[in-house]
């Protein structure tokens, strides 16, 4: 169980944060999906690195085209560094900007798959990489929609009676 500091008729104090539901859930999306993208980068950079140098397997047209892989490098440790703040962002009380964080951090690289589609068919790499964008946008999206307040707790204004 998570716990979080909390001020209280000017006390500090420790209260404990409700690990059940969609609050448990939200939590669990942040920390798969930031696993996921630390695990699926540090491999995409290892791999891009090797073809890079060796100029075989999927990467290995990066040999003869070194900005791609400067380009690739940066990118995919931005990746992981996406995905080490998703784990710490697990840890939050409040995790909804998270999943958005999580949603807009794929935005980039699903429109770059669409708008480069005929070069990335060039050479022959796959498409997986769409599915993989939307699926971790529909995760995202998920944990976004579990984590909302409840309507109680949104501080929602009735109308004032001041004019009455």
């Amino acid at each position: 169980m998570l716990k979080a500091s909390r001020v209280e008729d000017g006390r500090e104090g420790e209260r404990a944060i409700d690990g059940s539901g969609p609050a448990r859930v939200s939590r669990a999306v942040l920390r798969t999906h930031g696993s996921l993208l630390i695990a699926a980068t540090l491999a995409l950079t290892t791999a891009s690195g090797l073809g890079y140098q060796s100029g075989s397997g999927q990467f290995g047209m990066l040999h003869a085209e070194p900005i791609g892989y400067i380009g690739l490098f940066q990118a995919y440790l931005l990746m992981t560094t996406l995905g080490v703040a998703l784990w710490l962002g697990s840890t939050m009380v409040h995790t909804r900007p998270w999943h958005l964080i999580g949603i807009l951090g794929h935005a980039a690289p699903l429109a770059a798959n669409f708008l480069f589609w005929r070069d990335i068919e060039r050479y022959g790499i796959t498409h997986a990489g769409i599915a993989i964008h939307v699926s971790m946008i529909a995760l995202e999206t998920l944990g976004y929609w579990l984590s909302r307040p409840p309507a109680a707790a949104t501080g929602t204004l009735t109308p004032s009676r001041a004019g009455a």
